[in-house]
Parts: C-alpha cells; sequence; structure tokens
C-alpha cells in the first residue's frame, strides 16, 4: 500500500494533458493565422485577376477601335485615288485631309494606348505572379505548419498511452498488494479460528462479533462501491480540475495513513500471535483453574467488540459524509473533457481497489482486536 501512495499517477496525467491541450490551442492558432494569410493571398490574386481581365477588355476595345479608324482612313484613300483618276480635283479635299489627320491621330494615339495598356498588363501579371508566389509560399507554410501539428499530435497520444501503461502498471502492483493482504487475512482468520476451537466458551462471542464484522465489511464495500460510483458519473469543467488535484491529494495522504496504520497492524497481529501461543499454553497446563480468566476475557471480548462497533459506526458515518460531499460535488462536475475520460475511469478503478483494501485492513484490525481479548 505504500507504494501505492507513492504513485502520483492520475495528477502527473492531469497535468501533461493540460499542457498537451494549451499546445494544441496554441498550434491550432497558428494554423488559423496560416489559414487567414492564405484567404487573404487568394483575394489578392482574384483581385489581380479581374485587373488583368479589365485591362484585356479595354485593349480589346482599343483594337476594335483603330480597326474602325483604320478602315475609313482606307475608305478615305479609295474616295482620293477615285477623284485623282477622274481629275475632278487637283488639289486634295479639305475634308480628305481632315480624316487623314485625325486617322493618323488615330493611330499614334492606339499605339500609345496599346503601349500604356501592353506595360500596364505587364505590371498586373508581375504582381500577380507575385501573389501567386506569396499564396504557394504560404500554402507550403500552412503545410508544414499542419505536419507540425499533426506530429506534436502522434507524441501527445504515444505520451498518453505511456501514462495508460503506467497507470496498468500501478493497477497491477496494487492488485499484488491488495493480494497479499487477502493471504494475510486469511491467515489471521485461520489462527483466529483455531483459537475459536480452543476457546470454548469465546466461541459464541467471536461468531457475533465476525457476523458483525462482515456486516461493517459490507457496509463500508457498498459505500465504497457507491462513493466509485458517484465518482465515475461525476464529470469536471477546466474550471473544477484544481479541486479534483486536492481530492487526490488528501486521498494519497489518506492511503499513507491506511497504509502506517496496516504496518501498526501487522506489528500488533504479531504480538497477537505471541498471546495466543502464550494462552494455548496456559489453556493446556491449567484448563480448569482458568475459568474465571475465561470469563474476564469473555467481558474484554464484549468490550472489544463494542469497541469495533463503534469504530465501525465511525467510519460509516465518514464514508457517509464523503458520500455526501462528493454528490455536492457532483453536481457541479457536469462536462468533463472527451481527451481526459480514459484517465479519469483508471483513475476511479484505482479508487475503487483502495476502498477494498482499506475494508480489509478494517476488517484485520477487528480480527486483532478479538484475538487480543
Amino acid at each position: 500500500m505504500a507504494d501505492r501512495a507513492s504513485h502520483g499517477g492520475p495528477g502527473l496525467v492531469d497535468d501533461r494533458l493540460r499542457a498537451m491541450q494549451a499546445n494544441l490551442e496554441a498550434l491550432m492558432a497558428q494554423v488559423e493565422e496560416k489559414t487567414q494569410l492564405a484567404a487573404e493571398g487568394f483575394k489578392e490574386a482574384g483581385k489581380q485577376r479581374e485587373l488583368v481581365i479589365a485591362l484585356t477588355k479595354k485593349i480589346d476595345a482599343v483594337s476594335k477601335r483603330n480597326k474602325a479608324l483604320e478602315k475609313e482612313a482606307t475608305r478615305a484613300e479609295l474616295a482620293r485615288a477615285e477623284l485623282v483618276t477622274l481629275a475632278v480635283q487637283t488639289d486634295e479635299d479639305a475634308a480628305l485631309l481632315a480624316a487623314r489627320a485625325a486617322a493618323e491621330e488615330a493611330r499614334q494615339s492606339l499605339s500609345r494606348a496599346e503601349a500604356a495598356l501592353a506595360r500596364e498588363a505587364e505590371e498586373r501579371r508581375t504582381e500577380a505572379a507575385a501573389a501567386e508566389r506569396r499564396l504557394a509560399a504560404l500554402r507550403e507554410e500552412g503545410g508544414a505548419a499542419v505536419a507540425a501539428l499533426e506530429e506534436r499530435l502522434a507524441a501527445a497520444e504515444a505520451a498518453r498511452e505511456r501514462e495508460r501503461e503506467g497507470a496498468a502498471a500501478a493497477a497491477a502492483a496494487a492488485e499484488s498488494a491488495l493480494q497479499s493482504e487477502r493471504e494475510a487475512r486469511a491467515t489471521a482468520q485461520e489462527a483466529a479460528a483455531a483459537a475459536e476451537r480452543r476457546s470454548g466458551p469465546l466461541e459464541a462471542q467471536l461468531l457475533e462479533a465476525q457476523r458483525r464484522i462482515e456486516s461493517v465489511e459490507g457496509d463500508a464495500i457498498a459505500s465504497s462501491r457507491a462513493l466509485a460510483r458517484a465518482t465515475e458519473e461525476s464529470t469536471s469543467r477546466d474550471a473544477t480540475l484544481e479541486s479534483l488535484s486536492r481530492q487526490l491529494a488528501a486521498s494519497s495522504e489518506r492511503e499513507a495513513e491506511l497504509a502506517a496504520g496496516l504496518a501498526g497492524l501487522e506489528v500488533e497481529l504479531g504480538e497477537a500471535r505471541a498471546q495466543l501461543e502464550a494462552s494455548r499454553e496456559t489453556v493446556a497446563t491449567a484448563a480448569d483453574s482458568s475459568r474465571a480468566e475465561a470469563e474476564a476475557e469473555l467481558r474484554s471480548a464484549l468490550a472489544s467488540s463494542a469497541a469495533a462497533e463503534e469504530e465501525a459506526a465511525t467510519l460509516k458515518e465518514e464514508l457517509s459524509a464523503r458520500n455526501g460531499a462528493l454528490r455536492s460535488l457532483g453536481s457541479q462536475l457536469l462536462k468533463l473533457r472527451d481527451e481526459l475520460a480514459a484517465a479519469t475511469q483508471e483513475k476511479e478503478a484505482l479508487k475503487e481497489r483502495l476502498g477494498a483494501a482499506d475494508a480489509d485492513v478494517e476488517a484485520n484490525a477487528y480480527a486483532i482486536a478479538a484475538l487480543q481479548a
């Protein structure tokens, strides 16, 4: 039991899970930031594409206008040639000269507009290419962030698996210690049965005490199971994790006290065995003259049984108080995070086993008290 008390596994699991949760939230914030940057890059690239499309439309419109002006100039040239051929006039018509000047000016304006539009289109294409490169860089950076997040999640899962294995090892150690306690209890019960067979008048009192012990043990086990069920059914929010840690620390202190009590009980059991051997020799040598002493031992056994009953009542009150406190906490412990569910179940299983171990220790205490009487 001392080994069980020295473990701090559940509290350490909670701390590590909280740290992993904080890291996960930080990584999610980074991924969200990269996603926003990528979205802004998409928007910028879309704007650049729209500008290129608008410039292309302008170039098409200017080209159409240029073609129309060229057609007008061609018609003017044809008209001039026709006039020259027919020799209707020797000088160029003023309208023809004006049309030719307008056509030349239109050509020059069109050339300048086309050059300006070409430069602007090239600039827009350059900006669009730069935006595409930025977008590709953002995508690559986002992919790296997601890969790092997945790697950290895998590491967190591996750490959680190691914690589960540690809890399983602690449970196995607790089971081994509990088996040792059961064997010691069986040995004590065998010694008590031998003492009952030899003590005669004390047999009925010992049987009655045993029945009361079993009743108290059943009540204690039922209370412990109720405590375990109440604790399993209760869930906690992040704000109450500190309260649960304090309860686990108190349970560890209680476990240490029980371990110390068990060590004392083992010492008392050795003394009781020595006294039992001495009483056997006394009964074998002076059976007729020890009737008064047997009556005194009977009265002492009755007193010890009464003390055991009082102690059992005190234990019931303590368990009832603990159950009431846990039920009051149960109204607040409603939403345990899914990530802590497995660790909580393992922790509650350990509590149930510790409760059974407490019941075994108390039963041993009663048996020793009866033997001392």
